[in-house]
């Protein structure tokens, strides 16, 4: 026999159409039963509830999982079903469940994909892609993203895991795991409901995802002290605004590379040398980076994707590593927020990163900062998901800066929002050339007398190792341009050649950049600024399938202020090289100098100070 339980609160209007549908399955009427849980309706719904099922008690235990428990236990039947009462599933749904269990006598849970009961593409999008990975997952053995409208379960197994567990969300996708210690899970790709998307009609979907999340985050995984009881910290009483110099800033950013942090020590820099304090949390070289420019830095959970040996981004390893990519992400917002407490800083910048996020639920003001505020995807559908989802996130901030000119100006094509209230400084870079001397006092200096192409070998995880790689391969050709000196900046140590230098670390690139007639590099938001910046002619080598490096090559190659060669056709390079250097007209030198002048005019990093001091209604002296 099969048990159904419904919970329900005021669903005065829904419930009589999913109990219909419970009521006109394939099966006897007599193998299975429909059970209610109340949850004290203060409309007809108890009314309406039993006109059509057997059982109708009252919620005695908390959230909706307890009400599932409740209904558990007035079950007759070995097998248990659920769904919610403003779903309503096919004829045969109870068929399917049946058939499954019988098939597969060690299976102690089963589930299935949802669809939308509103006909609109954005909702069978969302829930299709969000079947897509909940099957992808089950194939992997990684996550069983359950839900509580579509899930049958074994009675015995569930009551020896204890039920679900008393969580504000999430309930349904922590229960799975304790289930599975018991027997196997199965997702029937055939065994579907119609799932309502009112709620996210009601709040909005971006908004109820936000939610679902934070809930996820207090409850499932452990962090509710952190979340719920620290809504904002305790500052003994000193108020945040009017205050002089001498502010604790900290500032998060995203460790893939070396470029966001490259970046913020510009801002840091301005905010040290008048004597504010200054922490950084990041996560993979990036903290040594920091600790090296004289600056603390706490070392953050690593929130890392999958890529492949090439370089490029791997799609189907990232999605398969979605639940640990969440699990790292839980435990950076929880760390962040430790980290927090403990320092107290005046104010939170976040780079690429949620420390926005973190701040802001303590009560701290907050600054989002970055370049990117759309995504280059092949689909326009995903592409909107994918924004609107960044830049809610974005503006959890107080603050939102772009690093970029304003549009039509900007260097990067997807910098461009309609984000009210953002602020656009211009790119940040770590020098400018005044800074430096002569190029040819700077080409002494590194007892270089020919010409010098400076290859800066760069970029997360196998990037760097696969570019080394195709620029090995080319060695002999480079060899043979003897007028010419290569300093190659490469992840591993290699002998030097009759012109070839190699160098895995050198203390200030921005010599290297200054010395240079050409510059071959990764197209990095970051590294590319820096070489527009010294007005430098620049190849730029996209990181494959890298869809941000590929878009900025492009769009820059396209303006007419840089070369472009993909990794996979490296063997046109030095000819490449000598071309860039030889002829002017293959890079438009007016355009590219108002870039480069566009760069050092704006002072990113001064801008962004004096937006804290805005933000925080600091007075000068």
């Amino acid at each position: 026999m099969i048990s159904v339980v419904v919970p329900t609160y005021n669903e005065e209007k829904n419930i009589a159409r999913c109990l219909e549908s419970l009521n006109e399955q394939s099966i006897a009427r007599e193998d299975y039963e429909i059970i209610v849980v109340d949850g004290h309706s203060r409309d007809k719904t108890v009314s309406v509830a039993k006109r059509y099922a057997d059982k109708v008690i009252m919620q005695k235990s908390k959230g909706v999982g307890g009400a599932r428990n409740d209904g558990v236990g007035f079950a007759k039947g070995e097998i248990i079903a659920t769904t919610d009462a403003d779903c309503y599933v096919p004829d045969d749904w109870l068929e399917k469940i049946q058939a499954d269990f019988k098939k597969r006598k060690n299976v102690a849970g089963v589930y299935g994909p949802i669809k939308p009961i509103e006909n609109r593409v954005k909702y069978r999008m969302f829930l299709g892609m969000n079947n897509a990975l909940a099957y992808i997952l089950y194939k992997l053995r990684i996550a069983y993203m359950t839900v509580g409208a579509n899930t049958a379960f074994r009675k015995k197994v569930f009551l020896d895991i204890g039920g679900y567990a008393d969580y504000s969300a999430g309930d349904d996708y922590e229960m799975p795991f304790r289930l599975k210690k018991k027997g196997k899970m199965y997702f029937d790709r055939k065994l579907f409901v119609y799932f309502s998307m009112r709620r996210y009609e009601m709040f909005g979907t971006f908004n109820s995802l936000y939610s679902w999340v934070i809930n996820v985050l207090a409850d499932v995984f452990k962090i509710k002290k952190d979340v719920r009881k620290y809504n904002k910290i305790d500052y003994d009483g000193e108020s945040q605004g009017a205050k002089t110099q001498g502010l604790k800033v900290y500032i998060s950013c995203n460790g893939l590379g070396l470029g966001h942090v490259g970046r913020m020590l510009s801002v840091a820099n301005v905010l040290n040398k008048r004597g504010d304090k200054v922490i950084f949390g990041t996560w993979g070289p990036g903290v040594k980076f920091a600790q090296k420019e004289g600056f603390s830095c706490y070392e953050l959970p690593a929130v890392d994707w999958k890529d492949r040996t090439d370089g490029s981004f791997d799609i189907a390893g990232t999605v398969a590593r979605a639940p640990l990519i969440l699990i790292s992400m839980v435990r950076l917002f929880s760390r962040e927020m430790s980290i927090l407490k403990k320092e107290r800083p005046d104010v939170v910048i976040s780079d690429g990163s949620i420390g926005h996020c973190t701040g802001r639920s303590l009560g701290i003001p907050s600054m989002y900062v970055d370049h990117q505020m759309d995504f280059p995807l092949s689909s326009e559908i995903i592409r909107k998901i994918v924004t609107q989802i960044h830049n809610f996130s974005v503006k959890r901030g107080k603050r939102m800066v772009v690093l970029d000119f304003e549009p039509p100006d900007n260097i990067y094509p997807y910098s461009v929002t309609d984000i009210k209230g953002v602020v656009y400084t211009g790119p940040l870079v770590g020098s400018r050339p005044e800074e430096y001397g002569a190029q040819e006092e700077l080409k002494k200096k590194l007892k270089v007398n020919n010409r010098l192409c400076v290859i800066l070998i760069s970029g997360p995880k196998h990037s760097p190792f696969a570019l080394e790689e195709k620029i090995l391969a080319i060695e002999d050709e480079l060899m043979k341009i003897e007028e010419w000196m290569f300093i190659i900046k490469a992840p591993m140590e290699h002998e030097n050649k009759q012109n070839i230098r190699y160098v895995r670390w050198v203390d200030d690139v921005y010599e290297l950049i200054k010395a240079a007639d050409v510059v071959v590099s990764r197209s990095g938001y970051t590294t590319v600024c820096d070489i527009l910046a010294f007005f430098k002619k620049s190849i730029l080598i996209p990181q494959p399938k890298q869809v941000e490096q590929e878009a900025l090559a492009e769009h820059l190659k396209d303006k007419g202020i840089v070369r472009m060669v993909l990794q996979d056709e490296l063997e046109k390079l030095p000819e490449l090289i000598k071309d860039t250097f030889n002829n002017d007209y293959e890079i438009n030198m007016a355009e590219l100098r108002d870039v480069s002048n566009g760069i050092n005019k704006y002072r990113a990093g001064q801008k962004i100070v004096d937006i804290i001091d805005e933000m925080l209604d600091v007075k000068g002296d």
